[in-house]
Order: C-alpha cells, then structure tokens, then sequence
C-alpha cells in the first residue's frame, strides 16, 4: 500500500504573514530573533513589533539576529512523528543567515527528509513563495516538487519598498550621498530586490507615491497580479492609501495590511512602506 504524501512547509516570522494565512495554509513559523541588552528574544512570542519599533523610535540599541540551526531542528523533530518531509522557504540571505541555519538543519536532521529553498525574498514576497509550496504540499506533491513550486514562485514575486529614514539608507549604502538633494526636496527612494539584494531603481514624492509604486510594479507584470499586500513600519496612513490604490488598480478585494519585519525595517528606516505581488 502507498503511504500517502504529508509534507509540511516552514518559513521564518519575516515572511510578515496574517495568521489566519498561517493558519489556512498550514504553514509553521520559526521566529526571527532580537537581541537586546545580551537577551535573544523571539520576535512574536517575547517581543512584538510594536514594541521593537518604539526602542527603535527612541534610539534604544537593538541588534537582529536569526533563528539557529536548533531552532529548526526543535520544530522539525515536533512535527516528525505526522509527516513525511519538511521543505524551508527562507528569507534572502542577503539579509540574514537564517537560510544557512535552515540549510544545516536539512542536512543534519535524519528522522525524515528535509530541504531548504532561498526566497530571493523578504516580507510578503517571502510570504507569498511560502504560500505556493504549501499549496503544492496540500496536494499531496513530493517533497522535490514543493520546492520546485517554491522556484518557480520566487520567479513571479514582485517586491518594491518606499525607503523611510535616510539616515538609515545612507548607513546601509542603499542611496548614494550624491542623493541627499532629492531628500531636501521631498523625495524618498524606491527599492526593488533584483535576486534577493535590494536595489534603488528610482525616487518618488509623497504626493505621487501611489501611482508610481503601481506603474512600476505593473510595468513589470505578465498578467494581473493574483495576491498582492502592503507592508509598512510605523507609516499606517501611507500604508491605508497604498492599500486603496492596489484595490482601485487591480480591482482586488483582500490586500492585506502588515506590519514590515524589523529585517527590513533597520535597514530602509521607520516610514518605510511597500507592496509584494504575486502573478
């Protein structure tokens, strides 16, 4: 008799995903981590964001790290006894080693097998690659098929974030400092990832942020996007106009609002606001 096919997808907290997403998609999250005053925090469960971006407001010193090959291990060995094999979609490494720490875990954990896919991604663009394996190990696919769907995703995952706080920008080289004129004018940076490394491919005014951020995402599109969602750290007014625009746009009903993970938040600055699709 054939053993039916359980294979279960595992992602990181900075896929920023609704938990009733996690939920329907039967998705497991291990937690990015905090460390503050030598304390590792699991960010979601000992620390919100909230509370992350206030120390932040308030320059308090707050240092990201990443989940350790243990941590998947712990996960993996809970969830051993009821599947047949676990896949991980994790963030670009650009931005962390958590994909490193889930490549290890893979490779060392024996009870069942395990592989680990790189996102080229973060944020929702993350959560949507996540999303697209769990559909293709819902119906029943092999575990070399989830990740094949998790490939192919990544490929239709379109990413682009308004950056918040130059002062952060300049520290992370993500605008040059023959830039700083466009700040005096009003004028924030537009970031894409081109292979899970962010990229400025342009600069645009509050007043006009909307429609550009949609025209530059469309330009880009061979078809309507089926899920689209908008990510933003302590920036809720942008972020509820951007929500509008998508819906206007793409006559979409459900454009989630979410709040960015601190991944990206330390690096593009509180302000900071985004919209990840998915074709």
């Amino acid at each position: 008799m054939t053993t039916r096919s359980h294979i279960v997808v595992v992602t990181d907290s900075s896929a920023d995903l609704p938990e009733a997403w996690v939920r329907d998609a039967g998705l497991y999250v291990v937690p990015q981590l905090i460390v503050w005053d030598e304390e590792r925090l699991e960010e979601g469960r000992e620390i919100d964001r909230e509370t992350i971006y206030t120390y932040l407001q308030r320059g308090r010193s707050l240092h990201v790290g990443h989940p350790t090959p243990d941590d998947f291990r712990v996960m993996f060995r809970k969830m051993a006894p009821e599947v047949t094999g676990i896949v991980v979609v994790a963030l670009s490494t650009f931005f962390n080693p958590t994909m490193v720490s889930a490549e290890v875990a893979a490779v060392t954990y024996r009870k069942v097998p395990a592989m680990a896919v790189n996102s080229q991604s973060v944020s929702m663009g993350l959560g949507f690659v996540a999303l697209e394996a769990a559909r293709a190990a819902a119906q029943a696919a092999s575990i070399e098929e989830v990740v094949e769907a998790a490939r192919q995703a990544r490929e239709r995952v379109h990413v682009l974030f308004v950056g918040g706080d130059w002062a952060a920008l300049r520290r992370h080289q993500h605008v040059p400092r023959s830039a700083l004129w466009r700040r005096a004018a009003g004028a924030r940076p537009l970031i894409t990832l081109v292979q899970g490394r962010p990229h400025t491919v342009g600069y645009v005014r509050a007043r006009s942020m909307g429609r550009q951020v949609i025209d530059w995402l469309e330009a880009r599109l061979s078809e309507p996007p089926r899920q689209v969602a908008v990510m933003h750290a302590q920036a809720d007014h942008m972020a509820a106009e951007l929500q509008a625009a998508v819906r206007h746009r793409w006559s979409l009903s459900e454009v989630p609002v979410v709040s960015l993970t601190p991944v990206v938040a330390v690096r593009l600055g509180l302000g900071t606001v985004g919209v990840a699709l998915l074709e």
